[in-house]
């Protein structure tokens, strides 16, 4: 018996489209099958697309070429020597730089203008088409670039796409030749068009539908036309429009406005929107979300940069390309952009936690009123920008949701807190960011050039309450300009190391600190490979290709060449690795020696006894340290911070020298911790109200008989692994008088154990902005429990698991006061577990993936399993007595029962869609009983319970 309630439905024409590219991608390959890594197609005519003029330089009269009506000066300059077709082309050079002049009245301002000439250039001159508007100063293109037709050909085609500005009457279009070089350039057939998107809703992507009132388009029209005249787009709370958003035959209310700040937002009618839909709306598993032009972020560049920040568990927006339609007409293809809500996070396997940034306002004021006095462009005040970032206000996505929570504003209050002391610099970094995604962070953005991330109006960080430390949010990475760095420069990290940054970034601050700069060169250094980044272009190779493809039909120039990557990735192999010359050592004075690091990036410099100490580049060439060294000491071993490989380099003899040591500095230990080893430390027994932090990366080993009280919301951190060996005779008790203690581990790479331990009358991590729910939390550790209580537990979740791989057996719940045991993004197994007298869930699972065999369930006050959040659980054997609702699946959850039985349980099986980001949920169960039970299922509609066609059921 399957009881699905749903709707009948129809597939709609679009869902056909999804079929397309796998056309599309099989015709690249049929194609192009011998291509080199850049293997895509290029079309060089836009088909559809309607001309202006299109001249091939074979008609001409006295000076002056001609071309549907249109005149074009330098015929005087033509040239049969070096031809694309026909008999003649135009011949420029340092003496005659300017060829192909042409006039030309817009018809419209809301469209999109292609320019495309072919050049031979045999010199290698700079010779650019320009494009100029009436006024140069809204709108002046040159165009260098060009792509070969093939690889035998000479002739490159060059391509301009451009929309006009409002207050541009007309065009000059030509083609330039610097005069500073001697050598001669050849240009022929030069074409003008106004692209047709609506060819381009064809292309295989999803089509998203706009419908916006007059009234609406009237205002937002207006608004435009404000910030043509200011030069800048500032956003204000009464922008908003109503609208309605169509995808897939489902309607959706909504609200839009105009978004981006300069002017390339609102280019022709490529304008960019923030749409936000009215609530439970969502689109994708978005509420709020921007849709902008691709070119705006680099077309391809920034889509590749989400992806590879998804690979290696950075967070980041949805980022994917749609068909855009305003009202019936199509805008082409458009970027569709997540906003900041929590739904980014917790769809990235994450508590709720703020996402903050430094406020923009201050900033973009502050240009306004230099562009109001001054004229649009003029930004004179260099400092300007650098007050606005001390004086920026830290600010959170989604605020107002926790006005009327008050553990929420604690773990926002905490999030600020970290921000701030980001800013001031004041702490140690490595207290506030997770360094293994920040330096990971730090070495995708190079390894791709996404430097338009790093500075500090445009920094995202999501406070994770588990790990108490600030994560990356990695978005906007490019502009419309090729990212580049200062020149000379290959890393971002050699213009925070030489200074060549704007002073006032706290960008620098992370390439500073020795914990992050370790895991940022060691990422630079994997992921840099060629056979890594071939790996990664596989693994996204069908939607790269398909996006790629649908790009360069409306752009007409290549959107993604890999060669690019592969080329930049090997600059990067070649600074990163030291030479032993790229440090000077000499004796500045008895026993003491000066060292100078000439490498582009921080070095580790190894004394007596493994001990070590880090040099950084220096921002002055020949500024080095000096450190107590050996007398007898003749060279230096050093290694690029982060790697492994050591150089020699020999000391200069120019005076005695002496023992190096280096003194590290560490917080002072709680009295009950005693140093066991360099990896370990032993936990006492004791009383405390001072809570117990074990240092990073160190094991806390607790023997057996051990009995810890935490009171006056004191707690045990462990940031490694925790080996816990009680005996069922001698168990392991940690607890709390007053029900304020707590336990966490996180962060270990090492598993854990807890063998025969209780924790008892526990209650949470809530002291000084640092808030959890667990009265013990496991954070990206994993771990094995085995013969543990917990009991009289006040916590939210008595166990909280996040993150993590773990196996429980023959555990007990007992008396907790809301849920036993809380799950959250992890895999793992419970075995002969005992759940009794829970306030709420005795199990409760989010987006994790675990299997549960022969446990019991007692006394539970809402559900017995509860399953959300995409997870996928098998249940064996179990059974639930005393009950409101035994087991559910919710938001995209799969549950597989092959047993269960119920006894006095209000509704025995519920599936449903709670969060509007997901979508129904399914059970499917093979064998399962009842007795005195209220009714067998409650399934909302859309929901599947796939139930055996009897069960075994008594009264």
């Amino acid at each position: 018996m399957i009881l699905k309630q749903t709707r009948k439905q129809k597939y709609p024409p679009s869902f056909y489209l999804w079929f397309i590219p796998l056309i599309v991608i099989g015709m690249v390959y049929a194609y192009f099958p011998d291509q080199t890594d850049d293997a895509l197609p290029f079309s060089t005519a836009p088909l559809g697309d309607v001309k202006v003029f299109e001249t091939d330089l074979e008609t001409f009269e006295g000076n002056l070429f001609l071309a549907d009506s249109h005149q074009f000066e330098g015929a005087n300059l033509r040239s049969t020597q070096f031809v694309h077709s026909g008999q003649y082309s135009i011949e420029l050079d340092r003496d005659n730089i300017y060829g192909l002049t042409t006039w030309f009245i817009p018809p419209t301002k809301e469209a999109t203008y292609h320019a495309s000439i072919y050049r031979y250039n045999p010199d290698g001159l700079i010779a650019p088409l320009v494009i100029a508007g009436s006024n140069s100063d809204e709108l002046y293109i040159t165009e260098q670039e060009g792509h070969f037709e093939s690889t035998d050909s000479v002739w490159e085609v060059i391509h301009a796409t451009f929309q006009v500005p409002p207050d541009i009457d007309s065009l000059k279009l030509y083609c330039l030749v610097s005069s500073q070089t001697a050598g001669k350039v050849y240009f022929d057939d030069f074409t003008l068009s106004i692209s047709d998107l609506e060819l381009i809703s064809a292309v295989p992507l999803p089509i998203l539908d706009l419908e916006i009132g007059d009234d609406g388009l009237r205002k937002l029209k207006q608004k435009r036309l404000s910030a043509w005249n200011d030069g800048i787009l500032v956003s204000a709370e009464d922008d908003w429009v109503k609208a309605r958003l169509r995808y897939d035959d489902q309607e959706k209310k909504a609200k839009i406005r105009l978004k981006g700040d300069w002017l390339d937002h609102l280019r022709g009618n490529n304008w960019s929107f923030r749409v936000n839909l009215k609530d439970p709306e969502s689109l994708w598993g978005m509420v709020e979300f921007n849709l902008q032009k691709p070119d705006t972020r680099g077309l391809m560049n920034e889509w590749i940069y989400h992806k590879l920040l998804a690979e290696h568990d950075i967070l980041s927006p949805k980022y994917e390309f749609i068909i855009l339609r305003i009202n019936g007409e199509s805008r082409g293809i458009y970027a569709c952009e997540e906003h900041f809500h929590k739904e980014l996070v917790e769809s990235q396997n994450r508590r709720e936690g703020p996402i903050l940034k430094f406020s923009e306002a201050r900033m973009w004021n502050g240009v306004k009123r230099q562009f109001d006095d001054l004229g649009n462009g003029q930004y004179v005040l260099e400092n300007d920008k650098e007050q606005s970032y001390h004086s920026a206000p830290i600010e959170a996505f989604d605020d107002k949701v926790v006005q009327g929570n008050p553990d929420l504003r604690k773990v926002y209050e905490r999030g600020f807190e970290l921000m701030n002391e980001y800013r001031r610099g004041s702490i140690d970094l490595g207290r506030i960011f997770d360094v293994e995604r920040v330096g990971k962070y730090l070495a995708i953005i190079d390894l791709l050039r996404a430097y338009h991330s790093l500075t500090w109006h445009n920094q995202r960080w999501y406070y994770n309450p588990l790990s108490d430390r600030l994560e990356p949010i990695g978005f906007d990475g490019f502009t419309t300009d090729e990212p580049k760095l200062s020149p000379g420069f290959t890393l971002a990290a050699e213009e925070a190391y030489k200074g060549k940054y704007d002073k006032y970034e706290p960008y620098k601050q992370l390439y500073q600190n020795p914990q992050i700069a370790a895991v940022y060169i060691r990422y630079l250094d994997s992921l840099s490979t060629r056979s890594y980044l071939t790996s990664f272009f596989e693994s996204i190779d069908s939607s790269l290709v398909s996006n790629a493809v649908a790009l360069q039909e409306e752009y007409k120039i290549e959107t993604f060449q890999r060669h690019r990557y592969i080329d930049h990735a090997s600059r990067i192999r070649l600074t990163v690795p030291a030479y032993p010359e790229s440090i000077e050592c000499s004796h500045s004075g008895p026993d003491k020696l000066y060292i100078i690091n000439h490498h582009v990036l921080p070095i580790k410099v190894y004394g007596r006894k493994k001990k070590s100490i880090v040099i950084f580049p220096s921002e002055y060439l020949y500024s080095g340290k000096e450190f107590p060294w050996h007398r007898s000491a003749s060279e230096v071993q050093f290694s690029v911070l982060g790697l492994d490989s050591l150089y020699s380099s020999p000391i200069l003899p120019f005076s005695n020298d002496l023992t190096f040591t280096n003194r590290e500095e560490t917080d002072s230990l709680h009295p009950l911790l005693i140093f066991q080893d360099s990896t370990s430390y032993v936990l006492l027994s004791g009383r405390t109200s001072k809570s117990i932090v074990v240092p990073e990366g160190k094991t806390l080993l607790v023997p057996e008989g051990t009995n810890l009280v935490l009171n006056e919301n004191a707690y045990l951190l462990v940031q490694g692994a925790i080996k816990i060996g009680g005996k069922k005779e001698n168990p392991v008790i940690i607890e709390s008088d007053d029900g304020t203690g707590a336990v966490v581990v996180r962060g270990a790479i090492e598993k854990s154990y807890m063998t025969n331990v209780t924790f008892r009358h526990l209650g949470r991590v809530n002291k000084d902005g640092y808030l959890l729910t667990g009265g013990v939390t496991i954070f990206e550790s994993p771990i094995t429990l085995d013969q543990c209580v917990f009991r009289d537990n006040t916590a939210e979740d008595a166990l909280n698991i996040v993150r993590s791989r773990f196996e429980m057996t023959e555990c007990v719940f007992e008396n907790t006061a809301f849920d036993a045991f809380d799950s959250d993004f992890s895999e793992g197994t419970l075995r002969h577990c005992n759940f009794v007298n829970a306030g709420n869930d005795a199990i409760d699972f989010s987006g994790s993936e675990c299997s549960v065999s022969d446990c019991t369930l007692k006394m539970i006050g809402d559900k017995g399993i509860s399953v959300g959040e995409n997870s996928k659980v098998k249940v064996h054997s179990l059974m639930i007595n005393d009950a409101n609702i035994g087991l559910a699946s919710k938001d995209l959850s799969i549950l597989e029962v092959d047993y269960v039985s119920f006894e006095r349980v209000n509704t025995c099986f519920t599936a449903y869609q709670k969060k509007a980001t997901f979508g129904p949920a399914k059970i499917y169960v093979k064998d399962y009983e009842t007795k005195r039970i209220g009714r067998i299922h409650l399934i909302e509609q859309g929901s599947i319970l796939d139930l055996p066609e009897t069960g075994n059921t008594s009264d």
